[in-house]
């Protein structure tokens, strides 16, 4: 799988990673700059350690046989050490837009303590807002065990009264 060439600023070579290596950086021996794989007994160079001058140095030496390790931008942009970093964004619209909403918050507040009877009409909703919630209620518990009818005499008629007597269970 071939990925897509990546460039450096005034670099006379296009990069392309041909067949990308599963190999771990950390799992080589050496430094930050070149380490040794076992797997292919090769030299494997951190380009994104080096500056420019060192990375077209290193190509043309190899002839552009070179197993390297690289970072680049999403536009293809080869990062080396003498990159230069990144402006941070410009802020957005809707930052100033809560700015904007927290001066008119903070500017109604002392508008609002100023005047008693707007003070009068926010108080009760104000202290609805600050008082805690009530605790849960406990959810309704099933008892469950057997039902023993105290004993009682039988009326003439034949009709049978069933008392539960629940203190007694407990």
């Amino acid at each position: 799988m071939s990925q897509s060439p990546a460039s450096l600023p005034n670099f006379p070579y296009r990069i392309q990673i041909a067949s990308p290596c599963a190999v771990d950086w950390d799992s080589m021996s050496g430094d930050e700059r070149v380490r040794h794989c076992s797997a292919c007994s090769r030299r494997v160079y951190n380009l994104s350690e080096m500056n420019t001058k060192q990375v077209v140095s290193l190509i043309s030496e190899r002839d552009g046989d070179v197993c390297g390790r690289l970072y680049c931008r999403p536009d293809g942009t080869v990062i080396t050490s003498d990159c230069v970093r990144g402006r941070p964004k410009p802020r957005t619209g809707y930052q100033y837009s809560i700015a904007a909403l927290l001066t008119c918050v903070t500017a109604s507040a002392g508008f609002c303590a100023t005047l008693p009877w707007i003070g009068r009409k926010l108080q009760p909703i104000i202290q609805s807002w600050l008082q805690p919630d009530p605790p849960p209620t406990a959810p309704n518990t099933a008892v469950m065990g057997m039902m023993i009818a105290p004993p009682t005499a039988i009326p003439a008629d034949g009709t049978v009264d069933f008392v539960l007597d629940m203190e007694a269970m407990q």
